[in-house]
């Protein structure tokens, strides 16, 4: 049975938003059109943080959440350098590993700069929603090399598997988030852990 069936099988989505539905703050690295963030019912105090690098993507988000005060949306991707970059549109399979002539110019900061941008470098954040397309390979390393991971209580991850590249990344990764304590709840291999 592949990953994803089990996943739905198992009542994913549940154990996604019972977990997004706890959170007082939420970092989300890709926000895409906002679907999975109109399932979270966070409450009124939720404070959430988005990031979306595609310009119409992030046009949507802004339009649905324009008054709510607590949720805060840039326009930005990430990776391991501020950088312009071409990003491969195909609606939830837009990439940074495709290339293609469909591509969209997009810019991309480190997590660190988003941090900053969103002032919480050095807030707790309940959870940490990671879904960004690739982006997770330069994100994570970048925070669990200086610690700033501990600054998130939860994770929710879905790696990307477009290469030997990502499956080297996403083991270090794996293999650091252990040593650092993090309890893995569920793990569906490249839908989400």
């Amino acid at each position: 049975m592949r990953e994803v069936d089990k996943f739905r099988r198992d009542g994913g989505d549940h154990l996604l938003y019972a977990q997004a539905n706890k959170a007082n703050s939420i970092l989300i690295l890709g926000g895409y059109s906002g679907q999975g963030i109109s399932n979270i019912n966070h409450h009124a105090d939720a404070s959430i943080y988005i990031i979306e690098p595609v310009k119409q993507y992030y046009d949507q988000l802004v339009k649905q959440y324009s008054d709510n005060y607590n949720v805060h949306i840039l326009n930005v991707g990430v990776l391991d350098q501020a950088i312009v970059k071409n990003i491969d549109l195909n609606g939830d399979g837009t990439s940074l590993f495709k290339n293609s002539t469909q591509g969209v110019s997009c810019q991309f900061y480190t997590i660190t700069e988003i941090l900053q941008q969103f002032g919480i470098t050095d807030k707790s954040i309940d959870l940490l929603w990671c879904n960004c397309e690739g982006g997770e390979y330069y994100a994570l390393p970048e925070l669990i090399n200086d610690n700033s991971i501990l600054q998130f209580n939860k994770l929710l991850i879905q790696y990307h598997d477009y290469n030997d590249f990502c499956k080297d990344t996403r083991n270090a990764i794996r293999a650091s988030l252990q040593t650092l304590e993090y309890t893995e709840q569920f793990n569906y291999e490249y839908v989400w852990e």
